[in-house]
Order: C-alpha cells, then structure tokens, then sequence
C-alpha cells in the first residue's frame, strides 16, 4: 500500500512540475537575487586565497568572460576539499585543493563545466523543480493522512520521493554540464586534448564512486564517475576530425 502511495506521490510531482507556469516557481531575478546573498554567505564562511591568481588567469585566457547575461567571478577557497561550483549570479568559486591535484587543463576543463551551469541556467531550472516537487508532495501529505498514515511515515516517504526526483534531475544536468565544457573545449586549438582533459579530471576527483551501489545511483547528486568519464569521451571521439 505504501509502495502505491509513494508512486501517486512521484506522479502528481511530476504533473504539476511539468504543467505549472514555471515562472510563478520563482523568477530569474529572485533567483539571481538569491544567488548573490548565498554568494556572499560564502565567501565570509570561507578563505578567500589570492595565491593562484596568476595560474588561474591562465587558465582562464580565452573562456567565456560573460554568459547568460552574467559577469563571471571568480574566487578561489583555500581549503583541503575537492570542490568547485557556480551560481546564477556568475559566481564561480574554486577549491585550491582542486587545482592543487589537477593540471591547467584539467582546471580549465572544470572551469567549463561550471559555466555551463550558468549558461544553461541549471540552477534556475533546479530551484523551480524543487520548488514545484515540494508543492505537490505537501499536497501528497494530505493523501497520506486520509490512507491512514501516521505523520512520521508520509513525512519521510515524502522526503524520500523529494530526494529521488531532486537527485535525478541534477544528474541530468551535471551532464549537461560536461557536454557544454567538452563543446566549448572543442572550439580552441587542440581541442581534442582539452576536452579530454574533462575525463582525466573527473579521474582524480573520483573517490572510488564509479561501482556505487544503486542507492548511490538513484539518491547521488551526479551521475557515477565511470559513466561520466565514457560519455565525455564518446562525445570527443564523435566530434571527427577536430584536431
């Protein structure tokens, strides 16, 4: 009974997910708006290191300096942590961890997938599916009181349901996110090597998450290493005779 619950609930998130008028889950300017207090929150939790200014603009010669709209911004943290990420507002913020292990290209290649996040306006699309899931799975809690279910179970069965679409999703677009630094990489000389340089990236930044369990696989915020690894480099040796 629980089991059929749990799949109404799925399915009336994904109604109205995909019906709602997306821009009533939240506009671009409230989430950029968003974006820039989060941004700030971390920097001040963080340390801000200038140390690999100089590394970093090499790195950066020739990418994007705006996309969608946004300046990008980079900072770096200095931290023991392998990390990097993006926020709509153009806000890219590095690990020194990261470039620590990886070489430029590499950097570069990670730098690519984390505009590609803004560009393709990733964090806009999450904030509204989640938003819209949280909606109908709250309305999903009334059907779970009427079946007989007590606040503990629908509340978690909820929470549950959230995650696997949340997750899900991501996955889709930390992919998206590969194919646009792949793409972009492309276009420069040696391309080829610089887009393969996404594979070896995502290598060193592996914790051994390639053969996760399908817990992970379902519940994982990105998609197993393994299968970003091999899609990267079918999209490279799909792309002919770029050099």
């Amino acid at each position: 009974m629980k089991k059929k619950i749990l799949l109404a609930l799925l399915a009336s998130a994904a109604a109205l997910t995909g019906c709602a008028n997306m821009e009533s889950l939240g506009s671009d300017q409230e989430v950029v708006a968003a974006a820039n207090q989060s941004c700030r929150q971390m920097d001040q939790k963080n340390t801000i290191t200038h140390q690999y200014d100089g590394r970093m603009a090499i790195i950066r010669q020739g990418l994007p300096t705006q996309v969608g709209g946004q300046t990008l911004n980079y900072q770096v943290y200095k931290t023991k942590d392998m990390n990097a990420w993006a926020m709509p507002n153009g806000c890219v913020r590095v690990y020194s961890a990261l470039i620590d292990r990886l070489n430029n290209d590499e950097v570069r290649a990670v730098l690519g997938h984390e505009i590609g996040h803004v560009a393709l306006r990733h964090s806009v699309q999450q904030y509204r599916t989640n938003r819209g899931v949280a909606i109908a799975l709250s309305a999903g809690g009334a059907l779970g009181s009427l079946v007989g279910l007590d606040g503990t179970g629908s509340d978690l069965m909820q929470q549950v349901a959230y995650s696997a679409i949340s997750a899900q999703y991501s996955q889709a677009l930390e992919t998206e996110a590969d194919n646009y630094s792949v793409d972009l990489l492309l276009k420069e000389p040696n391309g080829k090597q610089k887009a393969l340089a996404m594979a070896s990236a995502l290598k060193k930044i592996s914790t051994g998450d390639a053969d996760s369990g399908i817990m992970q696989k379902m519940f994982g915020d990105h998609p197993d290493t393994s299968k970003r690894i091999k899609n990267v480099e079918d999209r490279v040796a799909a792309a002919g005779n770029v050099k």
